[in-house]
């Protein structure tokens, strides 16, 4: 029972980190034009399965997280399951084409 308490309260703390630091970054956009929407995150198995979408803003913009790519379709949308490599936190990240960071 210790064991699984462990494991819950490390995975809360895995998607706290990252509603955190999506939070905490200042965005320098109005609310309207919001880069990222993340939605909710599940976390199972040292993996994380997050869905949100890349707003208008982030037209043509990538997504990686945790250094691993991740498809935006055409609408803004994604979903990916992202192996967290024994990783605490998930650290998402946009760059335009050119590989400059947003």
């Amino acid at each position: 029972m210790t064991h699984m308490t462990n494991i819950r309260a490390g995975l809360a703390a895995v998607v706290l980190a990252a509603a955190l630091t999506l939070i905490a970054a200042p965005s320098g956009l109005p609310a309207s034009q919001q880069l990222l929407n993340l939605g909710p995150v599940v976390l199972a198995n040292g993996t994380a399965m997050l869905t949100g979408s890349v707003g208008s803003g982030g037209a043509g913009l990538n997504l990686a997280v945790n250094g691993q790519p991740v498809t935006v379709h055409s609408n803004g949308s994604f979903a990916a399951n992202v192996n967290l490599n024994g990783a605490s936190t998930l650290d998402l990240a946009l760059s335009d084409p050119a590989g400059r960071s947003r």
